[in-house]
């Protein structure tokens, strides 16, 4: 997320500064300026804020344009006026929006200008049209770079962090079902912690967004987030610490440890596939222990462990399953083969 939106604006400044340059236009940072302030990542969010920019812009400019009429060349007015314009424009400018932080910032920069040299009522003129170029610059690289903003990624983060959390269950199981006086090495869970900071960059990155906030019909991300973070846990600290049998565990509370490791993992893959819009065969819920199987037969670590898991993946596929049903949801990640849409319409 963090490497997109460095290159979204590092492209939209590069192109704001070719422009202001071969346009040739006066004050051609406020180009730039714009671009930064203005820029959005989605171009919905973007669109909004440059129409309130340009509202805000244009109101500054006419009440600029009459206040320089109106002194003229009188600098110790304008110096008089530079610290009241100032405290209002960066103190209630950001806390009223940003039609209201623009108009007064260009206040600001008339009053500030007109104590340098001497100036007209040109100079809003030329600020609009520099806003102007950088807010069409904004929402044209908003539009091609990423224009429906992190609510996909975050879905295919959180779907690949999921299965590759998955395959760490197996390993683990494995590992505390061979009885051994030195911890055996435990699954490489370096892949899975990337996964993990990509999916929570993702979702930081889509909650941040406008129009998110009270957005409730999508999966539980949390959930997501909260089931990876147990499984890398246990699979780093439960060949380390976890307790094994002194004899090993009997034969079938083996079989039980290694199918529902398996199940889990396969579980995980399932639900990442209905996060991402696909629609696997309903899954099963996790076997219980058969009897017989105590802490001295088979790690209660490792029971506790699966079985919390198995609670936390049902529940998360609850909250996937009841995402999809929402129509919102199911129009944006539905297949786009033809043929689907007909069977759900005979269903």
């Amino acid at each position: 997320m963090l490497f997109q939106n460095a290159a979204r604006i590092a492209l939209g400044l590069a192109a704001a500064r070719l422009v202001a340059g071969s346009l040739d236009l006066a004050h051609g940072f406020w180009v730039l300026l714009a671009v930064l302030t203005l820029g959005r990542t989605t171009v919905g969010a973007a669109w909004k804020a440059v129409r309130e920019a340009l509202v805000g812009n244009a109101v500054g400019a006419l009440a600029a344009g009459a206040l320089l009429i109106g002194l003229g060349s009188h600098t110790d007015a304008y110096a008089a006026l530079l610290a009241p314009a100032m405290l209002l424009g960066f103190s209630l400018g950001p806390l009223l929006g940003i039609a209201y932080a623009q108009g007064l910032f260009t206040l600001v920069v008339a009053t500030a200008f007109a104590q340098m040299t001497p100036v007209t009522w040109q100079l809003s003129e030329a600020r609009m049209i520099d806003v102007a170029t950088g807010s069409a610059i904004g929402l044209l690289c908003g539009l091609l770079a990423w224009p429906a903003g992190a609510r996909r990624e975050a879905v295919r983060a959180m779907a690949g962090l999921l299965r590759t959390c998955g395959t760490l269950v197996p390993p683990t199981a494995e590992d505390l079902l061979t009885p051994s006086p030195v911890p055996p090495a435990p699954p490489r869970t370096l892949p899975s912690l990337h996964r993990l900071r990509l999916a929570e960059a993702a979702y930081a990155q889509y909650r941040s967004e406008s129009g998110t906030a009270a957005d409730d019909t999508g999966p539980d991300w949390h959930a997501v987030l909260l089931v990876a973070d147990h499984i890398l846990m246990g699979a780093y600290r439960l060949p380390r610490f976890g307790l094994r049998p002194r004899n090993g565990p009997s034969p079938p509370c083996a079989d039980w440890a290694r199918a529902s490791a398996s199940h889990l993992d396969r579980e995980t893959g399932r639900i990442a596939s209905l996060l991402i819009g696909d629609r696997p065969a309903p899954g099963t819920p996790l076997v219980p222990p058969p009897e017989g199987c105590s802490p001295a037969t088979l790690s209660v670590d490792l029971e506790v462990w699966m079985t919390s898991l198995g609670l936390q993946l049902t529940r998360l596929e609850a909250s996937a399953a009841q995402a999809h049903r929402s129509p919102g949801l199911d129009q944006e990640h539905r297949s786009p083969d033809p043929r689907e849409d007909r069977r759900e319409d005979r269903r």
